[in-house]
């Protein structure tokens, strides 16, 4: 029986201008800026794969790559909130002083779509369960995308917590602007009402 969506993708990955789809809207992030780990809010990540993460472009073993950098955002703040905090589904406005930002684009991005609308999965010899598959298979097939197309800015992909995530690659970071639309610590009176009604909606604590 052939898998839904294979570990390994075929190497004759094709990415049409029409499997693409253009972000323009404002990305929400949620960054520590204090800690071992912390970079600035568009700054992408070049040491990897890590292996918690789902969408890592670099090829293993883990290493700085900057020509596989990755970002990820949310196009909205309550599927960020949701990213950021899942592991223990509270929300914490004082560990590593995170922030609240939000940007737009200086252009809009060329990402690949893979979301319920997109058949290009289903066309690549894997199905439309691609983005809920194991998180190393869903990597390799982040690492022959950007193979196949290095151009490509980055994914439009659903996120398996809520709402839709963008996982920007070098080009779509290079796009981001220097200064956000807005950027709140987490722990400012009115960040933290507005994560309060987050967290009742998703069932995190605070």
């Amino acid at each position: 029986m052939t898998a839904k969506v294979p570990r390994t993708p075929p190497a004759d990955l094709f990415i049409a201008k029409a499997d693409l789809t253009g972000c323009g809207d404002p990305l929400w992030r949620i960054c520590r800026t204090t800690g071992p780990h912390a970079r600035p809010w568009n700054a992408g990540r070049s040491y990897g794969p890590l292996a918690g993460m789902r969408w890592e472009p670099h090829d293993p073993p883990a290493r700085s790559q900057p020509a596989r950098a990755v970002l990820y955002a949310a196009t909205d703040v309550a599927t960020a909130v949701a990213e950021v905090w899942q592991v223990t589904r509270r929300i914490d406005v004082h560990l590593g002083r995170p922030v609240l930002v939000r940007a737009t684009p200086t252009r809009a991005l060329r990402l690949l779509d893979l979301t319920d609308a997109s058949t290009w999965p289903l066309r690549q010899g894997a199905s439309a369960s691609l983005p809920h598959a194991g998180r190393g298979t869903s990597r390799a097939w982040s690492r022959a995308i950007l193979d196949a197309a290095p151009d490509l800015d980055g994914l439009y992909v659903p996120s398996t917590k809520t709402g839709r995530n963008v996982v920007l690659f070098p080009g779509g970071i290079a796009a981001l602007p220097s200064s956000p639309d807005m950027s709140i610590p987490a722990d400012d009176p009115a960040a933290k009402a507005l994560l309060e009604v987050i967290a009742a909606r998703i069932g995190y604590r605070v």
